[in-house]
């Protein structure tokens, strides 16, 4: 697909997410009898526009996203129907509005949870590939072909949950459970084990051939250093086109070290080294264990199954967003740029990268997407919803018009410091862009230090 369509699609998923989040407050307004007085898609201005009922409906020509436009929203705002104004509702009616926003993403997300499961079925269990030796999985006794359903007291409900574990598995000990009820008790690392590049082909004559590289091999290091992915690999390898570098190969019990000369350009089909190397595994470098990506198992869901997996699945994603966002407040707070955080550009790209797998992927990184929306709009930033909370609270104890006196302040400078705050996250992602040359190379940029 080309990418301005993929682009295009990226934009009216996102656009679809911050509706939804609009919807929630239009939704609520009406029913504690706020008056919703526009309910727009995209930003003006306006396009084309239809009243029905008490409410304008429009189309606008900014396809960004959405709106809705209540009466008497702040303080300053015109107002002509007192009763039905936003500033003269009952504090609890305006924390229901404000609220509802939110609670329509954790609903959306965990409509898109659900239907990702009606289509794909319940992925159970993790099965081992290899395990490096001598780490925290061979001690435990882990072997290559054993089948992992449990994580502690966590059911593995596809392979990246295993991968979500361990990002809090750091130090700690874990019990992983097999089906039959069997249990190994692993004493994970508080830093990974280099990524094992398990040897699969050689081509002959190639630089790796001539350098004494075999069908089997395990690449633990180059030039000294390891590797946390075979992305990590495979950009040592470009680094070092033109150049000979020292492999440290694993060869039953034995490490040796072999010199290979890197070719500059890469013949069709061979690669710049001649190797290839065992793929569709997944690494955890804190336990040792590689495994597979595709499930030991897929269970056909009841429809109860489904409502209750996408709700899982919601919590899970809840978890880890939280966590995501603990550890970026604390980066910036150390003064160091949170790895993956990125701008609605960002965003958008990533989403049109999704797109390219279908709608499986379309439907999970959605739902996510829309938890770190909810989330988000927690933190009491203005104009973030967590703020109106906040000053709502406020306001109980130094009364309205205290409140109002500053309200308009805070939100026009949260406004220009949010939208400054994306335009430097923009500026920061179209170099990346540029020096990616795709949108492929961009995403994996985004998530590489």
């Amino acid at each position: 697909m080309h990418p301005i369509i993929l682009i295009i699609l990226a934009v009216i998923v996102l656009s679809i997410l911050v509706l939804v989040h609009e919807f929630g407050h239009f939704i609520a307004a009406k029913l504690v009898g706020v008056w919703p007085e526009e309910f727009g898609i995209g930003l003006p201005p306006r396009a084309w526009g239809k009243k029905i009922g008490e409410t304008i409906y429009s189309v606008n020509w900014l396809p960004l996203g959405g709106f809705v436009r209540l009466h008497g929203e702040s303080a300053d705002a015109k107002v002509t129907k007192p009763e039905r104004a936003f500033v003269n509702a009952s504090r609890a009616k305006r924390a229901f509005v404000a609220l509802a926003g939110i609670v329509m993403n954790f609903a959306f997300a965990w409509v898109c949870f659900s239907l990702m499961f009606l289509i794909t079925g319940i992925p159970k269990g993790v099965r081992v590939l290899y395990v490096e030796t001598e780490s925290p999985a061979s001690v435990a006794q882990i072997k290559p072909g054993d089948e992992i359903y449990r994580f502690d007291n966590a059911e593995l409900i596809g392979t990246e949950e295993y991968i979500l574990n361990t990002k809090s598995a750091k130090g700690k000990k874990v019990n992983l459970s097999y089906k039959n009820g069997d249990v190994k008790q692993v004493d994970f690392l508080t830093e990974p084990l280099s990524y094992p590049v398990l040897v699969s082909e050689v081509v002959q004559n190639s630089p790796a051939a001539n350098g004494g590289i075999l069908e089997g091999d395990i690449i633990k290091t180059i030039n000294g250093s390891g590797f946390l992915s075979a992305n990590d690999f495979q950009s040592v390898i470009k680094d070092n086109r033109g150049k000979q570098i020292v492999m440290g190969i694993m060869r039953g019990d034995e490490l040796v070290d072999l010199s290979i000369d890197v070719r500059q350009e890469a013949p069709e089909g061979q690669g710049l080294t001649g190797i290839t190397f065992q793929s569709g595994g997944s690494y955890d470098g804190l336990s040792g264990i590689m495994y597979g990506i595709e499930p030991v198992e897929v269970e056909r869901p009841s429809p109860l199954n489904v409502i209750y997996y996408g709700a899982r699945e919601t919590v899970k994603w809840t978890k880890f967003t939280v966590e995501a966002l603990v550890t970026i407040f604390t980066d910036l707070g150390g003064g160091k740029v949170p790895q993956g955080l990125a701008g609605p550009f960002g965003v958008t790209l990533t989403i049109a990268e999704v797109i390219r797998y279908g709608i499986v992927a379309v439907l999970s990184f959605t739902g996510i997407i829309s938890v770190n929306l909810a989330l988000v709009n927690v933190i009491p930033f203005p104009p973030l919803d967590g703020s109106r909370v906040l000053l709502l609270g406020v306001e109980a104890v130094v009364g309205k018009k205290n409140v109002q006196k500053i309200e308009g302040k805070l939100l026009n400078t949260g406004m220009a410091l949010l939208l400054l705050l994306i335009v430097l996250l923009t500026l920061s992602e179209i170099p990346k862009l540029i020096a990616a040359g795709s949108i492929s190379g961009f995403v994996e940029s985004l998530f590489v230090e």
